[in-house]
């Protein structure tokens, strides 16, 4: 049976580091990599271009008219695929945000989304603290795309089941969850909360991650990721899985039916209760 309304989806997993060049070599390999496959879409995750480890984010922060948007763009009109940017340090006026970018053939490049909840945790000694260098994002996103309604979140984001209930009231056939997960959070939570964000929400979800031991290229600094880039379907089934590796891409076809599928056998659009909750004392 043919796919309805496939979307071929390439899925990128690297390794970034403290250094805007050297994360870019690993982004072009991956571009390369993905042109035999022909997708329709390239997904990288979130710290794509910059993954601070040593305390240097406002010099690195990156601007739109950094040379690098222009060869992706020239990727993208060349070979028709849109080029998903997961997150990383933006610089806009005077703030930075972790912000999504979006390029696709012929249309001028786009910041989709700007990271809602900060990564403020102390997790197994470890104190992170994303606030002291970015500024929140307010506003969640869905962008069409070849047929499908895409929604955009990042990482941390994956916590907060209110956001993925909103997308899924605006129908959304796909949420893209880049990401950089650590080594203990993604042991414990990252398959289960994936999983069940694609179940509750009825659509595929896909989360390009950052994997393997990142070494600072300025001082001793390093911190290890998690990886296992997946995708799950609606039902909640894995479509692929990227496992540990430091430098992985997998491609993963969507079949827009199954969406449909899904959401005829268990109707959750017309039984969800849309009003707020009050708890009697």
């Amino acid at each position: 049976m043919t796919a309805q309304n496939p979307l071929r989806v390439y899925v990128a997993q690297m390794c970034s580091v403290d250094h805007i060049e050297a994360c870019c070599d690993q982004i072009f390999l991956h571009l390369e990599l993905a042109k035999s496959a022909k997708p329709d879409l390239i997904s990288f995750p979130e710290n794509c271009l910059y993954l601070q480890l040593n305390g240097q984010l406002p010099e690195a922060a990156i601007s739109l008219d950094h040379p690098v948007f222009k060869e992706l763009q020239a990727y993208s009109d060349a070979t028709g695929a849109a080029i998903h940017l997961g997150g990383m340090p933006l610089r806009e006026n005077d703030h930075v945000y972790n912000a999504t970018v979006w390029l696709q053939p012929s249309v001028p490049l786009e910041v989709v989304y700007r990271k809602i909840h900060l990564f403020d945790v102390e997790v197994a000694g470890k104190k992170l603290q994303e606030s002291l260098y970015y500024r929140q994002g307010h506003r969640s996103s869905v962008k069409s795309y070849k047929g499908w309604n895409i929604a955009f979140s990042i990482c941390y984001d994956l916590r907060f089941a209110e956001l993925y209930s909103g997308y899924a009231k605006r129908g959304a056939d796909l949420i893209l969850v880049p990401s950089a997960f650590l080594q203990t959070t993604g042991e414990a939570h990252w398959h289960t909360l994936l999983r069940a964000r694609a179940i509750e929400s009825q659509c595929f979800v896909v989360a390009a991650a950052q994997a393997g031991q990142h070494q600072s290229l300025y001082a001793s600094k390093t911190r290890q990721s998690y990886g296992h880039s997946v995708a799950y379907d609606p039902w909640g089934r894995l479509l692929m899985d990227l496992l540990g590796q430091d430098f992985a891409g997998g491609l993963v076809e969507l079949d827009q039916g199954k969406i449909g599928e899904v959401r005829a056998q268990i109707p959750m659009a017309q039984h969800r209760q849309n009003r707020h909750w009050t708890c009697d004392s």
